[in-house]
């Protein structure tokens, strides 16, 4: 997963095992998600672009939600989000990027 709305911070991430839209999404004051072995890689340019990935124990790949100031795991209040860009399994370990 390639997060292009990097600044100059360390952007705040919360796993998501689904991506939520609608409006019971408030109501919703943690995540449950199965994920864990998080990595963030930095680009050619770390002021613009880093490349985020985690290991998907359980469920579908979901979303990295992101902002400049720590929502917990309360992933609807983030004020960034990207869906998953890749996912691969190799002896039944699903990485997400």
């Amino acid at each position: 997963m390639i997060l292009s709305k990097i600044y100059h911070w360390i952007p705040v991430i919360a796993f998501s095992a689904c991506l939520l839209e609608s409006e019971a999404a408030a109501d919703i004051l943690e995540n449950s998600s199965s994920t864990g072995h998080y990595r963030v890689c930095w680009n050619d340019d770390p002021t613009t672009e880093a490349t985020v990935a985690w290991t998907q124990f359980e469920g579908a790949p979901g979303t990295v939600h992101f902002g400049t100031q720590d929502q917990g795991r309360r992933h609807h209040l983030y004020e960034l989000k990207q869906v998953t860009h890749r996912a691969t399994e190799y002896d039944g370990i699903i990485q997400c990027f």
